[in-house]
């Protein structure tokens, strides 16, 4: 294996803090998708230095500007041999689901959720593609807008990439270990549609909401409106949209298993957490956890993810 293709392991400083976690969490008994890292080192290699990042643009034309110009850069470096090889050669054939694992990214104090990139559906040979959009995506106006109002530099730390086999999820969801609104402890939050999560993580649809005391209880209930689901088509080898008329149906020893698995992870951090989960054939898989940040806790509203997600 190449040194930049790693395993998922519990090292932020080479796996990023997204994928650290996930190993961590693995490691405590959760069911995850596995997969690899593609190292912070190999974004830190072949990465290019934009001129005149340090004083990036003001108004948004500009700071798209910067990403195309950022893709563009970043799509005509050429990967040293071996490294492309070693990837494809680590990953499942069928679809894959690759995503940004930063530093800076799900710590106690700031999440950085939505500002990085992720590429769903990818097929093997679409793997070089996939990692430079994951990478090009620092550069985005939402990264760069982001790192200058926490006051960070404008320049991009080293980002890992996971890739992973894609969940073909039944059901998917987000869950809270304190609630989102309030920041009550002693209230669980989960919410859930048919499919995969991306509608939801998007805001484009109404997740079922269901608050539960620690205990398993359900204090609150509130139904699904989802006009839209999210499935990987493989007749074109991608995520697509499908309608959804039919309600989201989560039984009691489903709701108990994500609770159960909620509670593992806030033990495993050792603070209140969200989740990203999905349900597929062989059950429920953790795909993300992170702290809450103390920042967020209280500011959002019933019913929506405490931020987006990549």
């Amino acid at each position: 294996m190449h040194p930049w293709v790693i395993p998922l392991c519990p090292d932020a400083r080479r796996c990023g803090n997204k994928l650290a976690t996930l190993a961590r969490m693995a490691d405590a008994g959760l069911p995850t998708p596995g997969g690899v890292a593609v190292t912070a080192a190999a974004f830190e290699a072949l990465v290019p230095t934009l001129p005149g990042l340090g004083d990036p643009p003001c108004d948004l034309a500009g700071l798209r500007r910067t990403h195309t110009q950022a893709r563009d850069a970043i799509r005509a470096v050429p990967w040293p041999p071996g490294f492309a090889e070693a990837l494809a050669r680590a990953c499942p054939g069928g679809p894959l689901a690759v995503r940004s694992s930063a530093g800076w990214e799900d710590t106690p104090d700031s999440s950085a959720a939505g500002q990085l990139g992720s590429v769903i559906g990818v097929a093997r040979e679409g793997l070089r593609d996939a990692v430079a959009e994951v990478w090009a995506s620092a550069f985005s106006p939402t990264a760069l807008t982001h790192r200058l109002r926490v006051g960070r530099p404008p320049e991009p730390e080293p980002i890992a990439v996971g890739v992973q086999p894609l969940v073909p999820a039944e059901l998917s969801g987000v869950a809270y270990s304190a609630h989102p609104v309030t920041g009550d402890a002693s209230v669980l939050v989960i919410e859930a549609i048919n499919g995969l999560c991306g509608p939801l993580t998007d805001g484009r649809v109404v997740p079922a909401h269901l608050e539960l005391g620690r205990t398993g209880r359900v204090l609150t209930e509130r139904p699904s409106r989802q006009h839209v689901l999210a499935a990987y088509d493989p007749a074109s080898a991608a995520v697509v949209d499908r309608p959804c008329a039919g309600p989201v149906t989560l039984p009691p020893t489903r709701i108990e298993r994500i609770r159960h698995s909620l509670l593992l992870a806030e033990e495993v951090l050792g603070r209140p957490v969200d989740i990203e989960w999905s349900w597929g054939a062989t059950g429920f898989v953790l795909l993300q956890a992170r702290p809450i940040p103390r920042s967020h806790r209280g500011e959002m509203s019933p019913g929506l993810p405490l931020s987006p997600r990549s």
